[in-house]
This record gives C-alpha cells, sequence and structure tokens, in this order.
C-alpha cells in the first residue's frame, strides 16, 4: 500500500451550497497520492450528500459523518488524526484552491527546512464574486 503524500482536510457544517465547487477546485499534481478527508460536523446528512454524489464512490476520497455539531476544533484534530499524508493541507468547503497551490506550498517547505506550516495567497470575494481584498504571499 502507498501511503498518500498529501492529506487534505476538509471540515463542513452545512456548507452543502459550495462543497462541489471546492472539491472541483483541487487538482493534484501529476505523480503525488492523495487523500481528500471530509468531515460532516452535524450538517444536514442528505443535503451533504447530495451535493457530493460524483465524489462518494472515489477511493481518494474519505468522509466521515457526526450526528452532532461538534466544532472547528474538534473536526480538525479528527481530521488530523485519520490524516496518512506526509503533508495536510487545509480547506474549508467555500474555499478554491489555486491552481498550483500544492505545487507551490510543498516547493516552500521543502526548500525552507525551517519551516514546518506554509499558508498562501488569497482572493476574498463578496457574494457577487467581486473582488475585496487579494493577498498574493506565502509565508
Amino acid at each position: 500500500m502507498i501511503l498518500p503524500v498529501i492529506s487534505i482536510i476538509l471540515p463542513t457544517y452545512n456548507q452543502d451550497k459550495y462543497i462541489k465547487h471546492c472539491l472541483d477546485s483541487i487538482k493534484i499534481p501529476e505523480g503525488l497520492s492523495y487523500e481528500i478527508l471530509i468531515y460532516n460536523d452535524g450538517g444536514n446528512l442528505k443535503r451533504f450528500k447530495n451535493e457530493i454524489k460524483s465524489y462518494l464512490n472515489k477511493k481518494n476520497i474519505k468522509i466521515f459523518n457526526s450526528k452532532k455539531n461538534r466544532g472547528i476544533a474538534f473536526a480538525l484534530n479528527f481530521l488530523i488524526r485519520k490524516s496518512k499524508g506526509i503533508y495536510i493541507l487545509r480547506i474549508d468547503a467555500d474555499d478554491l484552491f489555486f491552481k498550483n497551490r500544492i505545487k507551490n506550498q510543498i516547493n516552500f517547505i521543502s526548500e525552507k527546512k525551517l519551516y514546518s506550516i506554509a499558508s498562501g495567497s488569497y482572493i476574498l470575494i463578496d457574494k457577487n464574486n467581486d473582488i475585496l481584498k487579494t493577498s498574493k504571499k506565502y509565508f
């Protein structure tokens, strides 16, 4: 069994209308093994499954459901414990991956031996997709 290099952890609570778009934005660089771990933190299970139905039977995606909302800290710690990757990438259901996010962050961590965590750039938009703020820094 090949262990994943990347574990993408995605906690969610009633963010059904965003999650498929989020998952669709994840582009794994060729040659990297990965897993995507999703924790539905007590959200509406029927709506959740309906939104991600095209992802339900994918071998690299693991879905965990809770009957009650336990909070973001619990969800993240649960997903970290379940992850098997060398690198853990965190994303929220209402976020999108930039095209080269994975490659850029792995390269950053690999090159800067003193770092054990990296954050990337972002674009903050409103409900009309108008850009409110941008950041192009890695740290």
